[in-house]
C-alpha cells in the first residue's frame, strides 16, 4: 500500500496527479518498486481528472493497474512513465 497526496497538474489544468507520500513496507507498492515522490497520473489506463479521480481512486482497493513517474532525487527530474499492476 502507499498514501498519496492529490494535486491538479499544473494551473488551470483538469488534470490530477497522486503524488506517493509514503509506501508501506511489505507492500506490493514497495515489492513494485514505488517511492515516496513519484508520480501517478492513470489508474487503470484512465488519466485522473477533477471529473474521475473520485471514482477511479476507490479502485484502488483491488487490482489495478497504475501509470506513474519515478522522481530521481538525484537529478531532481521524473523519469519516463512506467504502467505497472499492483494486486
Amino acid at each position: 500500500g502507499y498514501d498519496f497526496t492529490l494535486y491538479r497538474e499544473t494551473a488551470g489544468s483538469d488534470n490530477v496527479i497522486a503524488q506517493i507520500v509514503f509506501v508501506k513496507a511489505n507492500s506490493p507498492a514497495t515489492t513494485a518498486g514505488l517511492k515516496r515522490g513519484d508520480v501517478i497520473t492513470h489508474i487503470n489506463s484512465e488519466r485522473l481528472t477533477v471529473n474521475n479521480y473520485q471514482a477511479l481512486l476507490a479502485k484502488l482497493g483491488e487490482s489495478h493497474t497504475i501509470t506513474y513517474q519515478a522522481y530521481d532525487y538525484t537529478q531532481q527530474n521524473f523519469s519516463a512513465a512506467t504502467t505497472l499492476t499492483l494486486v
